[in-house]
């Protein structure tokens, strides 16, 4: 594998969503990437329990 290819990380966000993202990374001191994926791996975890609980 070349190390010299950065690997590509993107989520299109309205500027709205950007600011409340960029608040609660500020928040929580975290960086935006991890505030980011936190959110989403925590939005993915209640779908699945919402769906569990239907």
């Amino acid at each position: 594998m070349n190390k010299d290819i950065k690997e590509k990380k993107a989520l299109w966000l309205t500027p709205d969503m950007h600011a409340a993202l960029k608040e609660f990374a500020d928040n929580n001191y975290m960086k935006l990437e991890g505030a980011g994926e936190f959110l989403i791996k925590l939005g993915i975890c209640s779908h699945k329990e919402s769906k569990n609980n239907d």
